[in-house]
């Protein structure tokens, strides 16, 4: 395990379809997905619109194809975190730098969202059928982390899942229900967050770091399987 996750084959995009991508996402993230056209996509990344078309057939099949990438930029983002960190396979490490990885990409931590001005729309007539994959293979890591004595093994692994998966869901959808002074730093609250979890769910004998920066991998690899 190299600790990188790549796309890879047909998969992979030439350097304008990038192009495109890059400028579909500082658009939507200024503008929001519902106000941002393909033809401000194509103008803004300086090819013609029948070129944009020529890559995806909708906004909509655009924003799949962005939302895939940003996945997978945040796995990356994620893994190489908890790699660097010598105590980044602990419960404590892994949330906390899984955390920061999701809030350094906006457009991935807006799918959190219900009404989110940025993926407006979109989110709001999402399938919630599409939400049960990640949500049970996130049990999958829960799993592992037991089996690695990272977690708690006395609780439920499906209690376990359902709790951690709430807690990241409202750290981010929080958002919409204050005003922003009204909420303190964002990097604060995730670090108090993750601590909470190391001390209430991590077993009085921590397993050692290193399995469970080998049980992220291989659930990051098996959810970058099923979704890319």
């Amino acid at each position: 395990m190299d600790g990188q996750l790549k796309l890879s084959g047909p998969k992979d995009l030439d350097m304008r379809a990038e192009r495109i991508l890059a400028t579909a996402t500082r658009l939507i993230l200024h503008y929001g997905y519902d106000k941002t056209t393909m033809g401000d996509i194509a103008t803004a990344a300086n090819v013609s619109k029948s070129t944009v078309y020529l890559y995806w057939q909708s906004k909509e099949t655009l924003l799949q194809a962005l939302l895939t990438r940003e996945t997978l930029d945040v796995a990356n983002d994620w893994l190489r975190r908890v790699q660097d960190d010598s105590q980044g396979g602990t419960l404590f490490g892994i949330y906390q730098h899984g955390f920061r990885a999701l809030a350094a990409h906006p457009l991935m931590s807006a799918l959190y969202t219900k009404e989110s001005h940025v993926l407006g729309e979109y989110v709001r007539r999402r399938d919630p059928a599409r939400h049960v994959l990640p949500y049970q293979f996130n049990r999958l890591l829960v799993q592992r982390l037991q089996a690695a004595g990272i977690i708690r093994a006395d609780v439920p692994d499906a209690v376990l899942n359902h709790v951690l998966v709430l807690l990241s869901v409202g750290l981010f959808s929080i958002g919409e229900l204050l005003p922003p002074e009204e909420t303190p730093p964002l990097e604060e609250v995730m670090d108090t967050l993750a601590e909470m979890v190391a001390r209430s769910l991590a077993p009085s004998e921590p397993g050692d770091s290193a399995q469970g920066k080998v049980a992220l991998q291989m659930f990051l690899e098996q959810l970058m399987s099923a979704f890319i």
